[in-house]
């Protein structure tokens, strides 16, 4: 399996840095290890691989068929025996934009 050139990942933080009105942090000792890009309100660790996994791709696609335009479609990932606290909720990219983006009001902490 090749390895990913080290601009695809670059290209992708500066991508998401930009989509959030934000410039990228960057990996590495620089910053402490830290987050990839960072708001006042978010932290992104952003990932760039050759192929999504598949079954949460379809479980995606399933919750974007019964979602109706006012409805915000995710993916709710559990792990058998893990805590439903610790689940993962996916969405798409253009969805996160809609919803959260720089455009819209933040969340307020605690909400």
């Amino acid at each position: 399996m090749s390895r990913q050139h080290k601009r695809t990942w670059q290209r992708h933080e500066q991508a998401v840095a930009a989509a959030l009105g934000t410039t990228r942090t960057g990996a590495g000792a620089q910053n402490g290890g830290g987050a990839d890009v960072c708001t006042d309100w978010l932290v992104a660790e952003c990932k760039s691989w050759r192929r999504l996994p598949a079954r949460v791709e379809a479980a995606l696609r399933q919750a974007e068929r019964s979602a109706t335009s006012e409805q915000l479609a995710v993916a709710v990932l559990h792990g058998v025996g893990q805590r439903r606290e610790n689940d993962l909720v996916v969405l798409r990219w253009r969805d996160f934009r809609a919803w959260f983006g720089p455009d819209n009001d933040p969340p307020e902490p605690g909400d």
